[in-house]
């Protein structure tokens, strides 16, 4: 069980905020005039101290003043805040729906351990910042908390407490000292404040690490690799905003061998292309083009169409809906035909190992990589702004090499791979980019990035100098201009000037990148207003929410609109236990036979996903069905779920953990509730006991109960933890699905499944503060391992809380539908296509298997060694479902002699 917390009903009792954010980034925002550098705060958690909200609305406010203290002018935002829950000591006597109250506790104390009360100084938001820590924040950063001259919204003059400020500095060292011992990172996002006795980090690099529910799901999406640029694009994102950005592409290859770092490719991964499609809340085509297969959802996504080419080369059918079209900030943008469009830097993302600074040889060496060997074109010719110069610039390079003692890296013998034009580029005293059109290209921008002196045209067309200074606020350009005429003199001149000379001016080239080319300066500048103009012309989404549809691979009817079942379903619980590896045989044996005195169970179930049966003698022996579904892939706790519905025969499902003991009557008390309740799903428990390992084996022994055990450590539920076991009913999934199978290994599905039904449907706690569950002892459990060695040992973990983020993000009914439909048929316990020869007499039998799993089962006319004989089978109608189960039973033996040889 892990600690990740849904977006839930926000809390009116203060001590229920307790760890409501664990493990995420909180922005805390004071009113110092550094508040003005932060964009997109409606991305970021966010806890305000008084007026802020003249900026924007954070989702908490911290109020320590009382209305007196404030003028009529800065208590108005205060009275219309629009924060989720204001947090004072105080009667602000404002008609706001959730003042939350707490206590003052220890003045400048900095231990966060209570229920009731926050440590506080003579400044707000130094208690906003103890909040953070109280709601479980894992890196919290400071802006605002300035404690200089004037507000944000103001010059209001000198600060209140800046006599203070010796003991200001000192409090938040002290308060930086005790986050540092609970492993929270507190640092000040602003270089001009006076608090100096906090880290101080770039609110871009803060914004990495601060993913939330709140943050954009971005795709850059491209048919062609377009210069490697999507990825490059999706990395800059990643790293300078709060956003997630993936690649989606076709290849990332050319068919010339240029090849560049990878994401995902629709042509090897196209359920993932369409997932994060589905998922994304805006899209970046690159030149506009679009793969027939994803028009659909396009459809109905905000796009921004940003070009790179020629017109004729974009497809315009986004731009031409209204949605905005950007185009890189090079020769394209001084076209007539891009007239409108907002000219924008191509990104480079300069904390990439590929785009450091270079160690130079020793001789003079000068490195011409261009993407193709074309000379020239005439002007007005369809590929004018191809022409490289090739020949003439070769030729002068070698003219030169005669002359001097040089060392020439070019595509002289075949093109090179992207890393490996990188490399020759880091090694460069000297890159040529081309000297004909007047423009300057991506080789242009890498060579600076190398520290190297690069050579182009750029000032022989005045129309892209113009594009370029507006790029860069006016600077003046770093590059060395010169034509196919002048190139030879240009590069003779610096030869002359000598290695040291070169090497200088190069580190001084990637100093002016590093100052001039900030991508976080330039989202904000060019890609925010396009955003926002996207997303306000979104398209209005479709009537109805359609399931993806997978195709068919032999003939038969259209799936069913839920998910097959043995019906009807009696009253009762069915018990799922979901099992992987040999290290807790044991206790499952134990935890079965447990479940043996719990009347309300009618069934139990254990699925086993790895690569050896180890649970096989025990399992056939204490459940009613045992399923082994060997795998190559890695353990899938959701999938393993799922992989049992078929074999569920009752109103009501517990899914349980293979080391939880259940005190006696639980299942029926948990079922009762739920019942009365109205609930679609409970969380039936409210401690976890978790204990020691001798006293484990004991109760494995039959020696000792667990009621009479001391534990060694206890968990909550309302904590955060919604797994371990759950209880649900099962009509809800059949109509919207089990576990979500996107996840892999253990960690964020049983809080992904929480989310899911609190928009689906209705979930709660139990109401019941002492019913409890019983943990037996195991390495790497959570409750055991106090320093996440478990989140270690898991490789899968990261990317698991990043998934249950997006889906998070999906907050209403029709949303989560559309990005995460219900599958129409159950998960089977095989991995790929399982083959079934169909006699003629058996074609019913072989529908209603296809009513179950769909695509995973193929029907061949021939036998061979790896396909099931449904002739072995009954074809009996009348017990069709019951077939059904033998047939997926008989499969599932097929692999014991795998195993076992």
């Amino acid at each position: 069980m892990v600690t990740m917390r849904p977006t839930l009903t926000v809390p009116t009792r203060f001590a229920d905020f307790h760890q409501r954010h664990a493990g995420e980034s909180i922005l805390v925002c004071g009113c110092g005039s550094s508040l003005n550098q932060l964009q997109e705060a409606e991305h970021y958690v966010t806890i305000g101290v008084n007026d802020v909200g003249r900026k924007f609305h954070p989702d908490y406010l911290v109020v320590l003043n009382g209305r007196h203290q404030f003028s009529a002018e800065r208590f108005a935002p205060i009275a219309a805040s629009q924060a989720q829950a204001i947090f004072t000591h105080l009667s602000l006597g404002i008609d706001h729906p959730n003042v939350v109250r707490f206590l003052l506790g220890q003045r400048g104390g900095v231990e966060v351990n209570t229920l009731d009360s926050l440590p506080y100084t003579r400044n707000s938001t130094y208690v906003a910042a103890c909040l953070a820590i109280f709601m479980g924040a894992k890196r919290i950063g400071l802006i605002g908390v300035d404690f200089t001259d004037h507000h944000f919204f103001a010059p209001t003059g000198r600060h209140s407490l800046s006599a203070e400020l010796a003991r200001i500095r000192q409090e938040y060292a002290r308060l930086a000292e005790a986050c540092t011992r609970l492993g929270v990172e507190l640092v000040n996002l602003s270089a001009q404040s006076a608090v100096d006795t906090l880290p101080y980090e770039p609110l871009a690099a803060f914004s990495a690490r601060a993913k939330s529910a709140k943050s954009l799901n971005i795709v850059s999406y491209a048919t062609t690799p377009v210069a490697g640029v999507p990825k490059l694009l999706s990395e800059c994102i990643e790293r300078c905003t709060p956003h997630r950005c993936r690649t989606v592409w076709a290849t990332h290859r050319y068919g010339n061998g240029v090849e560049f770092a990878g994401d995902v490719e629709w042509q090897h991964q196209p359920d993932m292309a369409r997932a994060l499609l589905e998922a994304a809340d805006l899209v970046i085509v690159h030149n506009g083009h679009t793969a027939a297969q994803h028009n659909e959802i396009l459809r109905h996504k905000p796009v921004i169409t940003l070009a790179h080419n020629y017109m004729w080369n974009v497809d315009q059918q986004f731009v031409k809906r209204g949605l905005p079209g950007m185009v890189v900030a090079q020769y394209q943008a001084s076209l007539p035909e891009f007239a409108g469009w907002q000219a924008v830097p191509n990104p480079v993302p300069l904390w990439d190992p590929l785009f450091a600074l270079g160690e130079k040889e020793q001789r003079i060496t000068i490195a011409y990589t261009p993407s193709g060997k074309h000379e020239k074109y005439p002007p007005g010719h369809r590929l004018y702004w191809h022409s490289k110069g090739y020949i003439s610039t070769m030729a002068v390079l070698q003219r030169l090499a005669q002359r001097y003692p040089l060392q020439l890296l070019t595509t002289q013998s075949g093109q090179v791979s992207f890393s490996e034009s990188m490399e020759i580029k880091r090694r460069a005293h000297i890159v040529i980019d081309e000297c004909v059109t007047g423009s300057y290209h991506r080789n242009s921008l890498e060579g600076l990035a190398a520290g190297a002196v690069v050579i182009n045209g750029l000032g022989l067309e005045s129309a892209i100098s113009d594009v370029f200074q507006r790029t860069v606020s006016a600077a003046p350009s770093p590059f060395v201009c010169a034509s196919l005429a002048t190139l030879e003199m240009v590069l003779t001149d610096l030869i002359a000037s000598g290695p040291q000379r070169l090497t200088e001016q190069g580190i001084r080239n990637r100093q002016w990148l590093l100052q001039h080319w900030d991508f976080s300066a330039q989202w904000q500048q060019f890609w925010l207003p396009q955003l926002a103009n996207a997303r306000g012309k979104m398209p209005p989404a479709p009537n109805a929410v359609q399931a993806v549809k997978l195709p068919a691979r032999v003939s038969v009817s259209a799936p069913p609109q839920t998910l097959c079942i043995q019906t009807p379903l009696t009253a009762g619980v069915s018990v799922i236990i979901p099992f992987a590896g040999n290290q807790r045989t044991e206790q499952l044996r134990c935890v079965l036979l447990g479940l043996k005195k719990q009347p309300e169970v009618k069934r139990i179930i254990v699925v086993e996903l790895d690569r050896s049966a180890n649970a096989r003698e025990i399992a056939t022996g204490l459940a009613d069905d045992y399923l082994f579904a060997y795998t190559q892939q890695p353990f899938s706790k959701s999938r393993a779920l799922n992989i049992a519905l078929p074999f569920v025969t009752t109103q009501y499902i517990l899914w349980l953990d293979s080391d939880l003991l259940l005190p006696e009557g639980f299942i029926q008390q948990a079922r009762d509730e739920c019942e009365h309740r109205g609930l679609d799903c409970l969380i039936p428990w409210d401690t976890v006991y978790y204990l020691g390992q001798n006293e484990s084996e004991q109760i494995q022994q039959g020696v000792r109960q667990p009621g009479d055990v001391q534990p060694v450590h206890q968990f909550q539920s309302r904590r955060g933890a919604q797994g371990g076991a759950v209880l649900v009913r099962t009509d809800f999934i059949l109509q919207h699905g089990g576990m979500p199978v996107q996840f892999q290994g253990w960690g964020g599905e049983d809080n992904a499944w929480f989310h899911k039904v609190s928009v689906l449907g209705k979930i709660d706690y139990t109401a019941d503060r002492k019913r409890a569950l019983f943990h037996l002892y195991h390495p790497l459990s959570s409750g055991y391992c106090r320093h996440g060695e478990h989140i270690a040992a898991n490789p899968h973990y990261q990317n698991n809380f990043q998934l249950l983020q997006r889906m998070r993000s999906a907050r209403s009914a029709a949303t989560f539908s559309q990005r995460y439909p219900a599958s129409a048929w159950h998960s089977a316990p095989w991995d790929a296509t399982q083959a079934i020869v169909c006699p003629p007499s058996h074609a019913a039998l072989a529908q209603r298997l296809r009513d179950f799993y769909g695509d995973a089962l193929s029907v061949t006319p021939q036998p061979d060694m790896q396909a099931v004989d449904l002739s072995l089978f009954n074809p009996d109608q009348a017990a069709l479902d019951q077939t059904v189960l033998a047939v997926i039973r008989h499969i599932c033996t097929l692999h014991y002699p795998l195993l076992q040889g």
